[in-house]
């Protein structure tokens, strides 16, 4: 306790106290002696002793009501969470008895109120004291309040005259006692008051009351309205908040003090008599709150921010002291159910309500023993667990079992909001056990952990008597469409009352909203939805939601805060409201609706509850307007239009800048051209101001153009079109309408005569903060992560449930011994998957944390356990073939597999890890991760380029070829969940008649192995006619050239005249043998169904849409053939897609998963027969082989296997380059394109025109490997995929006309026939023949309805208007720019033809205004409303518009240009938003700033190089649509850190992305902590002088790997010549240069059981055998070296010996024994070194592991590899002292000397550029900016350093340092940023006198490692023997190879045996005759011979003896 000297003395002390006793006063004073300010901060000097004396005190002046049997409260129960709050609670005769009163009925002079705060246990004082957060305004004595407001209670009594037998609640239960308090009649005694200030006191009044009701009696005071409201509103609803206002208001609050007696009788009001006050009282009390008249009205918005707090506080008075008597009970192993009983209270009641909220002791086995004690009569039962976290599945599924048992109930509420321990099986078990009797059902499961609804839906559906039905599942992110379309679908008929709350579900999309309203019940009055924070919630969602809403509904609440809905939804919504509503709240918070349509909601809200109440009457003039008004524009209940006066709302969306734009953008749509809910929103927004009729109606109506009885036209463009304003015009007065032409005519050229050259809304420069955004938000491996994070969150789960149940049937084996039941089936379902953070299994059992450092240390693999819920269900067979089922398990959480984890994504340890906790994971904070930790070493999933899926490719075979052209599809489905099925349609080469190629059409099929003619495909696809076939092929049936080419094929397949027969001829040549016919159809039907073109469809009846795709395919195959249109581009990269880290770990999965389910399969079966029951998890361990499947292809980077067990590709899991930070990102960002390396193919390697901005033009290695192993540009994304469904609900509500529904003829007149293009030229003459044109323009459409062209007089550039409308029609526009000295306009009228629609391949179907469509597209996919990732691309000469959402696409974002203006959409006030950090890169996006821009719409695009680009003289291009971010950005991650790359030759620019990785530097800020098995840092690294832009995101400066060095361009004695340098011998021994290199040797121990195999420690000479040729001194006891010991070569780093085996271990001649072999570990022999650290660990076996790091020290030396950052390498020639080099008149002497011949051959002016710019940077003191397509010139560098007085460019004189002499020509010096390669001398210096040979053939060993020498092959051999020295030649062949000595006998040329030792020799052949000699000869020439000798070969050697 505080001291009286902090706190200053009490005013008041306690003797001053009135109505006390000396002993009450004794006994406070003893308690606590010090007085002071109750503060959870001052009160910690309190001693448990004090505490103790306060429990004592306290116990023993107040008595408890008796629960049940437990004893009364006393000192021995009282306990530290009992001290927490001290509010009293009221308890009624009304209400059972939910508070305990520790106040008795008798008469106390002291009571002491206690209770607890929401059930949490506090452990000491402070923390009680802590939690009552608003105790900090209590002022003085410590606890002497307390005893004062005991005795203002019983004062408070005795004055009222309460009579003590009734009790002491019951007198204090009306409100009237506070108003005498509010009023001040009351007299404060001792002056109590101003311990408590006013605000305190009002909290606490507000927290224990309704205080409607007692604003109804403070109404009358004078300011106790203002008072409380303030009070209220400030320290409740905005004390968290702390804003200014908010404050300061408090602040003067707590200046003023309120008197006690307002905290003691507002404790003691009755809320139930509250809550029963009339409706006009509370609406008297509301307009005191809000302080209006009392003849005001109230409106509905007035109040909604009372009711809120409201009820939370209403809601915390239900809390009761004997929860926290129970949960000591429960915690002491009390029996606690007499305790549930008494805290349910009396058993004969039907309803209980109770709150639990923030009871965080509240447990699964409190849940329990609660369910247990319901009583099972209750009808209504109401229980709050709001944040209690100790609920779990358990709990629940145990409260669900009691359920049932509950045959009344009628209402039932369960609020598990926050309780994150809820899981899939206890909402499970909830939708199993609900009682089919419930009318209402409330259940709230927000935040918890739920991944699946079906079974709580299906439960819902049983309820055939529910009424009301809330749930809510907010921010659940499993949530997504398929499982709210499990709940619409679950839905009763009879359900009047909906709450669904989704908030914050981020995979609810518009697909989600569709199908629930389609499930919603005709009836229903009450619909409430909360849809806030569903970033996908658009403006479809609200299209469906608006045109599906019951018609009967009556009360609506549609929450759309936080999502993507625009004007046009709001208006939408607003204007479908059903005529019978009644109430309607619309809310539109942070959305992009435009603050007067806000308003317009907020307006209707209120005037229709006015208009319910009937009180319309008595409202102002002003809103009786607006009323009228939100009334006409409801939709009219007899006509069936709706209009709306637009000019009211004002669209301020991002995209729609104006209505008139607004309108513009979805006019031109006809009747048949939209869907129902597009026209309708065009009559909403093409109406014109001041009419009653929308502008629209006309030519969507039956009417046509004009009025009745004229001619109607078909409809076409009203607004935008220039023939429909003509016509318009043309039909009012003629003179009106020449001045409205001639308006018309110059209207489009508003503006031009401005300058151009105005200022520019941003400048190159700001592109760098929106840089800087992209790779903040993205970092530099987001393609890894992302895709991984896929594939974890999603992927895995759709494999396992793409799954067929595992279905088997014991089969009898016919053994005695084992009884089988036939008769059952079992079948085995898997389901949810459940993943933990990567764990260790250690050997005692334990599963600790498993970090990757760790991993890396003790060879680990980072891995996270996968478990997965299998349910098993048997059925009864019957004999009539019918299943019963029997029984049922689940079987939750069994072990699947260990799955490896990528670093820093989203299962990682390491994921949202800020730079302090990953320094403390042991981890650098630059590390991105993006890669694995597979047994200690990190591995790299490298990206896999392939050709596109579902992409048609038409291409010629190279003559001779048996197939003159081929069209061919990789087809596979979108979801990739199987492989691809290929198809081809091949035209023969016409090889004369009498050959079997005769120019015939044929295709392939899978499973068939042979080619099928194309027209029995089309007959077995139902196509049977031959004009059929044709129409499907040809189109148009006049163009005789392609029907030619068909001719043949027709003629071909005639007898084939069926379907039936074309299904059994290809069923034949399929693996159908011995089948009968039936059978032979029966499995074409399903082989053409399934495999078939499957991404098409796999359903039944999708056989019209492949025979139509088929005959496109045909057809692009024929226009290739016929010369029309060239072959495609396989090399195109928009028909590439690339495989991430997510598709390659998925391919791979779904191989080892099916085998794994394969195996159990088995396994199971196999049980069966045996008439046991499988242990589902026992087999699932022994069957599954994927976690030694994924280590397996992880390690190895084998992926993939193929039938035959071979690896499908190789080499795709590498090791990760760790040399430098660079060569890391580099790989991490690399792809491979699966081609032979030794392929002589060149356009495969080429650099392509597509590649700009997705591939590094320079990052690619040289060799064999050059282009097909690329790396990604910077700001390259690649897509991770999109749901189709989307677009396709799109599609068809903007008026694709389907496929199925389109006839030949469709495609024919809309999509391929010719495009005429009619000029017609008017010159200025008069307005009739403006008319004449016009009227002949009408019929030109009618005939050709083509686009047609025409002039009228006017100025010659009018075509600019009709390029703002359409891209389309450019081309046609360039051909009239001509030459024309008369004024002419060009205006473009257009009837434009229908384009073919794909989406992802498939052939969706025709549209007929293509360009309007693709514009809608772009603006929604700009506004978020399509995912940004989707591709739209019109080919115009082909008549198409692709779509496609699918993964792997590389795009980039690029600015969007406003079209009209030609600028760029972003401006500088954007830019200042993300510089400050208020917007993000996703802001950007959503705003329609920036959008991503694949390889195939860039071609439909036109993008500026630079901003400035736009505001040129615009002679290249006045059609922009898109501009660069920056150009810089093509380069990828090595190619970037070279300065100046646009002033080198390509080729360096090539190699120093090689070498770049290869520079020593400082791979990581953890290097030291590290263990890696080689690694290279540089002592003392600098960041460049010079350095571009975007080394900002590789962290170069913070990393970098190099040394700014002086350099001098010169001869200087010659050392340097051929790309030598000369180095600074005085700068070395300084440290330049100078690295360390750490090598890394590991070993560990093995055991067999208890017995050691290998064992550390230093190995025993006497013991051991086989004792290594090294030095064991080194050695410590343990076996390892020391730190900081010096190594040399094969010394001995760690000690290890192995047990013999027995039948070694033998007694040689002396008393040696060797028990042990020596397997030690020593240093390599070329190695030396230190040894700079020693880990000893554990591995995954348990057994010890250790790991030795030597640290070398690498000094430059002669041979040495050092390169600048342009390619110019060389190696070190000689280093001279300081002394001896040349020197400047400043003194300066070089670090490095270069040859100047370097220079004009490899032409690398930005290593000249880069030295000037790093001197002038060193003279200035700055960092010079080298960042590619920049402005800087080299005349700007050479000024500013003229400027500073040195020679311009850079030279300067200097002096010899051999003979003190100035040189004659001056040198070009400066900085130059070099680096030093990791090729070092030490590590590749090689040479022997002595070692080891080979054993077979006895020459020595080859390799460095090995002490191998040097080999001296056959062109060494020539060059000697043209020196002639045969000796020396002799020598090295011969004498140090492998010189071998052999007997020959003379007489027969064999081999003899010689016994040297005997000095005898034998011939086996010639016997005693023989004669002997011995010869030298190559050993491996004597192995030949022998090796002929055993082929039956004799060669002889024939010795001639001279």
């Amino acid at each position: 306790m505080a001291s009286d000297d902090m706190h200053g003395s009490s005013p008041h002390p306690v003797s001053d106290l009135p109505g006390q006793s000396d002993s009450q006063k004794a006994s406070v004073c003893k308690a606590f002696p010090f007085r002071g300010f109750i503060d959870g901060i001052e009160c910690r000097a309190i001693s448990m002793e004090q505490l103790q004396r306060f429990v004592v005190f306290a116990a023993s002046n107040c008595n408890t009501w008796a629960l049940g049997d437990q004893p009364k409260l006393s000192a021995s129960v009282l306990n530290f969470f009992h001290l927490n709050e001290f509010l009293l609670l009221p308890a009624t005769e009304e209400q059972d008895c939910s508070a305990v009163e520790l106040v008795s009925d008798k008469e106390q002079s002291s009571p002491v109120f206690v209770s607890h705060w929401w059930g949490e246990l506090l452990r000491d004082f402070t923390d009680c004291l802590g939690c009552y957060r608003r105790a900090k305004e209590l002022k003085k004595d410590s606890f002497m309040w307390i005893c004062a407001f005991a005795e203002r209670q019983h004062s408070l009594q005795r004055r009222l005259s309460v009579d003590v037998e009734s009790g002491f609640m019951r007198p204090l239960t009306r409100a009237d006692h506070i108003l005498l308090m509010l009023s001040g009649e009351t007299e404060p005694l001792c002056g109590l008051g101003q311990f408590f200030s006013r605000a305190w006191c009002l909290f606490e009044v507000s927290k224990a009351i309704e205080l409607k009701k007692v604003i109804d009696y403070a109404a009358m005071t004078a300011n106790g309205p203002s008072v409380l409201v303030e009070s209220i509103l400030d320290q409740v609803g905005q004390m968290e908040k702390k804003t200014p206002r908010s404050q300061a208001r408090s602040t003067r609050l707590r200046e003023t003090t309120f008197p006690i007696e307002v905290l003691a009788s507002g404790l003691q009001l009755d809320i139930q008599a509250a809550q029963t006050s009339r409706e006009a009282d509370h609406e008297r009390i509301l307009k005191s709150i809000a302080g209006h008249p009392p003849d005001y009205v109230l409106e509905p918005g007035d109040t909604r921010h009372f009711q809120e707090e409201f009820r939370k506080f209403n809601a915390r008075l239900r809390a009761e002291l004997a929860l926290s008597a129970w949960f000591q009970a429960v915690q002491s192993q009390m029996d606690s159910k007499p305790l549930a009983r008494a805290l349910i209270g009396d058993e004969t009641r039907t309803s209980l309500m109770k709150n639990f909220a923030h009871c965080s002791g509240f447990e699964d086995r409190n849940l329990a023993i609660l369910a247990a004690s319901l009583p099972s009569h209750l009808r209504h039962l109401e229980l709050s667990f709001w944040m209690c976290t100790g609920i779990g599945s358990p709990g629940l599924r145990a409260f669900s079992k009691i359920l049932p048992a509950l045959k009344q109930l009628e209402t039932l509420t369960l609020d598990f909001q926050m309780c994150t321990r809820i899981g899939q099986t206890g909402v499970d078990a909830l939708g199993l056990c609900l009682p089919a009797t419930i009318v209402s059902l409330i259940l709230n499961f927000e935040r918890s952990h739920i991944r699946n609804v079906q079974i709580l839906a299906k439960g819902i559906a049983n309820l055939k008597n529910l009424r009301v039905l809330g749930l809510d599942f907010g921010g659940i992110d499993n949530i997504d469409d398929r499982q709210v379309s499990a709940i619409s679908e679950c839905l009763p008929a009879r359900l009047i009352n909906l709450h669904l709350s989704l908030r914050g579900c981020p995979y609810f999309t518009t697909l989600g909203v569709h199908s629930l309203v389609l499930g919603l019940p005709p009836e229903m009055s009450m619909l409430s939805l909360n849809f806030s924070s569903c970033d996908r919630i658009n403006y479809d969602a609200v299209k469906w939601l608006a045109h599906k809403l019951p018609r009967m509904l009556k009360v609506l609440r549609v929450d759309l805060s936080d999502t993507q809905v625009d004007d046009a939804a709001a208006m939408l919504l607003m204007q479908r409201l059903p005529s019978p509503l009644q109430g309607a709240k619309i809310s539109l918070g942070n959305t992009r609706v435009s603050p007067s349509i806000q308003r317009a909601c907020r307006k209707l809200e209120t005037i229709r509850s006015l208009l319910v109440d009937g009180a319309l009457r008595s409202q102002p003039t002003e809103k009786l307007t607006i009323a009228r008004r939100i009334r006409r524009k409801s939709p009219a209940k007899r006509s069936g239009t709706t209009t709306i006066d637009t000019s009211e709302f004002s669209f301020a969306s991002p995209t729609i800048s104006s209505k008139a734009h607004f309108s513009r953008s979805l006019s031109g749509f006809g009747e048949a051209s939209v869907g129902p809910s597009i026209r309708f929103l065009l009559s909403l927004t093409n109406g014109r101001k001041g009419s009653g009729k929308s502008c629209l109606s006309a030519s969507m109506g039956s009417a046509g153009w004009g009025s009745q009885g004229e001619r109607t036209l078909p409809p076409m463009r009203c607004q935008t079109s220039p023939v429909v304003r003509l016509m318009a015009m043309l039909r009012t007065s003629e003179g009106a309408a020449q001045e409205d032409f001639l308006t018309f005519l110059t209207e489009d050229k508003r503006g031009q005569d401005a300058e151009i050259d105005e200022t520019l809304q941003i400048h190159q420069e700001d592109s760098w903060v929106i840089i800087d955004s992209f790779f903040q938000e993205k970092g530099l491996v987001f393609q890894q992560l992302g895709s991984f994070d896929q594939f974890i969150v999603y992927g895995m789960q759709r494999v396992v449930d793409a799954q067929t149940p595992i279905e088997c049937t014991p089969q009898d084996q016919y053994h005695p011994e084992e009884k089988v039941d036939s008769k059952k089936t079992y079948v085995w379902k898997f389901g949810q998957l459940h993943f933990n953070k990567p764990t260790v299994d250690e050997v005692d059992g334990t599963a600790l944390q498993l970090t990757p450092r760790e991993a890396r240390l003790r060879n680990l693999s980072y891995a996270a356990p996968v478990f997965v819920d299998i349910e098993r269900k048997v059925y009864q067979v019957n004999d009539d073939g019918e299943r019963t089922l029997t029984q049922e398990d689940n079987y939750s959480k069994v072990f699947l597999m260990r799955m490896p984890i990528m670093v820093r994504t989203e299962y990682c340890w390491l994921k949202d890890a800020n730079d302090r906790q990953l320094t403390e994971f042991g981890e650098c904070p630059l590390d991105q991760g993006g890669y694995f930790v597979i047994n200690g070493s990190e591995k790299v999933l490298i990206a896999l380029e392939r050709m596109a899926n579902n992409f048609v490719y038409a291409f010629a075979k190279k003559q001779p070829s048996k197939y003159a052209w081929v069209c061919e599809i990789r087809s596979a489905l979108f979801e990739g969940s199987a492989g691809n099925s290929g198809f081809a349609v091949k035209l023969c080469t016409n090889m004369g008649s009498k050959s079997m190629c005769r120019g015939q059409l044929v295709c392939t099929c899978p499973y068939i192995r042979t080619e099928i003619p194309l027209v029995i495909m089309f007959r077995a696809l139902g196509i049977v006619a031959d004009r059929d076939i044709l129409e499907r092929i040809v189109f148009d049936m006049s163009d005789f050239a392609m029907l030619n080419a068909c001719r043949l094929s027709i003629e071909d397949a005639a007898p084939i005249s069926t379907q039936e027969m074309a299904l059994d001829y290809i069923a034949k040549r399929g693996p159908t043998m011995g089948a009968t016919r039936d059978v032979r159809i029966q499995y074409a039907r399903e082989l053409l169904q399934k495999e078939l073109l499957p991404h098409i469809g796999r359903t039944r009846n999708i056989e019209g849409r492949k025979a139509y795709f088929i005959g496109y395919m045909t057809n692009r195959l024929l226009l290739g053939f016929l010369g029309r249109n060239p072959e495609d581009d396989r090399d195109h990269f928009g028909k590439k897609r690339i495989d991430l880290a997510g598709a390659l770990v998925s391919a791979s999965f779904t191989g080892l998963w099916r085998k794994s389910v394969k195996d159990l399969r088995k396994l199971l079966q196999r049980q069966l027969d045996k008439g046991k029951i499988p242990d589902i998890v026992e087999c699932v361990k022994q069957a599954s082989c994927l976690s030694q499947g994924m280590k397996y292809q992880f390690a190895t980077g084998n992926w993939g296997q193929d039938k035959q067990g071979k690896p499908v590709r190789t080499g795709i899991s590498q090791g990760l380059n760790r040399l430098t930070f660079m060569a890391t990102l580099s790989h991490l960002r690399r792809m491979i394109t699966p081609l032979a390396r030794s392929g002589k193919l060149v356009k495969p390697r080429q650099l392509h025109n597509t590649h700009w901005g997705l591939v590094c033009p320079a990052e690619t290695p040289e060799g064999q490997a050059v282009g097909l192993v690329k790396n990604i540009s910077l700001m390259c994304w690649i897509t991770l995929g999109s749901a189709q469904t989307i677009i396709e609900d799109f599609l068809d509500e903007w008026g694709v006309l389907d496929l199925m529904e389109c006839t030949p003829d469709h495609i024919k007149t809309y999509s391929k026939g010719s495009n005429c293009m009619v000029l017609v030229e008017v010159f200025p003459l008069c307005f009739a023949a403006a008319l004449i044109v016009a009227v002949w323009l009408i019929a030109c459409w009618m005939f050709w309805h083509e686009r047609c062209l025409f002039r009228l007089p006017g100025p010659s550039k009018a075509l600019q208007e009709h390029r703002k409308k359409d891209l389309g029609s450019l081309f046609l526009a360039k051909q009239l720019e001509v030459d024309d000295p008369a004024p002419c306009c060009v205006c473009l009228m257009e009837f434009e033809s229908s384009d073919v629609v794909f989406l992802n391949g498939i052939w969706v179907g025709m549209h007929k205004n293509p360009a309007e469509l693709r514009n809608t597209l772009q603006s929604l996919r700009r506004r978020k409303d399509v995912d940004s990732e989707v591709s739209i691309q019109q080919d115009l000469k082909n008549n198409e518009i692709r779509i496609s959402s699918d993964c792997g696409r590389c795009s980039r974002p690029l600015y969007i240009v406003d079209y009209e203006q030609q600028k760029v959409l972003i401006n500088r006030t954007h830019v200042d938003k993300v510089k400050s950090g208020e917007w993000e890169w996703g802001t950007l996006m959503r705003e329609g700033l920036i959008e991503y821009l694949d390889a195939e719409e860039e071609e439909c695009s036109m993008i500026a190089m630079f901003i400035h680009d736009l505001v040129k003289t615009r002679a290249y291009c006045k059609t922009y649509t898109h501009a660069e971010i920056h150009p810089a950005m093509i380069f990828g991650i090595c190619a970037s850190i070279i300065p100046f790359p646009d002033h080198n030759m390509s080729p360096r620019n090539v190699f120093q992305s090689a070498m770049g990785k290869q520079a020593i530097g400082v791979f990581g800020t953890n290097f030291y902590s590290r263990m890696d098995t080689f690694a290279c840092v540089m002592c003392y690294p600098m960041k460049p002088f010079v350095g571009t832009r975007s080394m900002n995101y590789l962290r170069f400066r913070e990393m970098p790997a190099g040394v700014n060095t002086i350099v001098m361009i010169m001869c200087y004695t010659g050392y340097n010549q051929e790309d030598s340098l000369m180095l600074s011998q005085s700068a070395v021994d300084r440290g330049f240069m100078r690295a360390v290199s750490y090598r890394c040797y590991a070993a560990e121990e093995k055991w067999e059981g208890k017995k050691p195999v290998d064992e550390f420690g230093r190995p025993q000479e006497l013991r051991t055998l086989g004792i290594k040729n090294g030095d064991y001194s080194k050695l410590d006891a343990d076996g390892l070296a020391e730190p900081a010991t010096r190594i040399l070569g094969d010394d001995v780093l760690i000690g290890r010996t192995s047990v013999l085996p027995p039948d070694m271990i033998r007694d040689d001649v002396g008393p040696k024994k060797f028990d042990r072999k020596d397997s030690s570990v020593l240093c390599r022999t070329a190695e030396s070194g230190i040894v700079d650290q020693v880990m000893v660990s554990l591995n995954k076996d348990g057994y010890k592991f250790t790991k030795v790091r030597l640290r070398t020290l690498k000094i430059p030396e002669v041979g040495d590899k050092f390169a600048s950052r342009h390619g110019q390498k060389g190696t070190l020639g000689i280093m001279y002292r300081q002394e001896d080099l040349p020197f400047t008149h400043f003194g300066i002497t070089p670090d490095i000397i270069m040859n100047p011949h370097a220079i004009p051959s490899r032409m690398t002016i930005g290593h000249l550029v880069e030295q000037l710019t790093g001197k002038v940077g060193a003279l200035v003191g700055c960092q010079g900016d080298a960042t590619p397509f920049t402005r800087v010139t080299v005349k700007d560098i050479s000024s500013r350093l003229h400027d500073m007085g040195f020679q311009r460019f850079g030279n300067e004189k200097v002096w010899n340092g051999h003979t003190g002499r100035p040189l004659t020509n001056k040198i070009f010096v400066g900085p130059v940023y070099y680096q030093r390669l990791k090729h070092m001398v030490s590590d590749k210096v090689q040479s022997r006198s002595r070692g080891p040979v080979q054993t077979l053939v006895r020459q020595p060993t080859e390799g460095r490692a090995k002490e191998g020498g040097l080999r001296f092959g056959e062109m060494e051999r020539d060059c000697i023997i043209s020196h002639g020295a045969a000796k020396f030649l002799k020598e090295r062949l011969f004498d140090v190879s492998d010189a071998h000595r052999v007997h020959v006998c003379d007489k027969c040329g064999l081999f003899a045996i010689a016994r040297l030792s005997k000095d005898t020799y034998e011939c086996k052949i010639c016997k005693d005759a023989a004669r002997v000699s011995q010869i030298c000869l190559p050993y491996a020439c004597k192995l030949m011979i022998q090796e002929l000798m055993t082929m039956n070969i004799l060669p002889r050697l024939t010795l001639v003896v001279q």
